[in-house]
């Protein structure tokens, strides 16, 4: 996520913690990691500069987009790590809408950090 939480963290703070917790836990398993999708809603960060939010609706286009690119080239199983509590209805509604025409399991995780 580009947000700021304010001049005590660096600007993408949710996104770094999830990254971190990713690439963990993907060099543990021994499985492909995607890159991260910068971009989420946080309308209630925007009073810091730097912060950069989109719709819900976007997002929730972004996922679902991503998700069947996924599952078109022969994924089962997707586990999203997610760093940001804003983008969990799109992710929701992405999840149900992708696992109603594909074969594609997905879960997903919020790394809570601060706030």
């Amino acid at each position: 996520m580009i947000e700021a939480h304010g001049p005590h963290l660096p600007l993408g703070t949710d996104a770094l913690m999830a990254i971190y917790v990713a690439e963990k836990a993907a060099e543990e398993a021994g499985v492909l990691l995607l890159p991260p999708i910068w971009y989420g809603t946080t309308y209630v960060l925007e009073k810091f500069p730097g912060t950069i939010s989109i719709s819900g609706e976007t997002l929730y286009r972004l996922y679902k987009e991503v998700f069947m690119e996924v599952a078109r080239n022969g994924v089962r199983y997707l586990v999203v790590v997610n760093g940001h509590g804003g983008n969990i209805d799109a992710l929701k509604m992405a999840t149900k809408d992708v696992a109603k025409s594909t074969d594609l399991t997905i879960i997903f995780q919020l790394v809570d950090g601060p706030s």
